[in-house]
């Protein structure tokens, strides 16, 4: 997971508000740091998949549908913790940011989250069949359905769902899903 400020939108000021919200921090003598910026599609999975099986006390979006993806959200923990709330409106209030008592680490771009969830919902909606099922039909014809180990290419996007969401065994769900 990549944890640099660099790699924060900068057009839409997340940047520069991201290293206010820091240099306030510890000019109040508070420590801060960032626990998370941008997130690889794999890592916000892993996250999605955590939450849903009850692993994490934080909310995660979908894979697709998260802030973090577009470099439009950061998580930022303050030490005391009894501070992030303090330290979480002062953001929204002196620095425009979009901050909620329910994710009290999570900072973003206003409206991040509602873009991101739109993307993310376009993104699935295109993916019906995975990746590599048209690099295989170029080098296989006719070959394609033989190579997914008794899964319908159509159906393949379910049987992702249902192993990141579902938290069935790939077993169970390659059942629900095989032709």
């Amino acid at each position: 997971m990549a944890v640099s400020v660099a790699l924060l939108d900068k057009s839409t000021g997340l940047y520069d508000a991201a290293v206010a919200l820091d240099a306030a921090v510890h000019d109040s003598g508070l420590q801060g740091r960032f626990s998370s910026t941008l997130r690889s599609n794999a890592e916000q999975a892993r996250l999605y998949k955590r939450a849903v099986a009850g692993q994490s006390r934080f909310p995660a979006a979908p894979p697709g549908g998260s802030a973090h993806e577009y470099g439009l959200a950061f998580d930022y923990v303050v030490s005391p913790y009894d501070w992030q709330t303090t330290v979480g409106e002062w953001a929204r209030t002196n620095l425009g940011l979009a901050w909620n008592l329910n994710d009290a680490v999570h900072f973003e771009v206003p409206g991040a989250t509602e873009w991101a969830m739109q993307q993310g919902a376009a993104l699935a909606a295109t993916k019906s069949t995975p990746w590599w099922a048209d690099w295989a039909t170029l080098f296989l014809p006719g070959q394609a359905l033989d190579i997914t180990g008794g899964l319908d290419i159509g159906k393949t996007q379910g049987y992702t769902d249902c192993i990141l969401n579902t938290g069935l065994p790939a077993s169970e769900c390659r059942k629900l899903y095989s032709r």
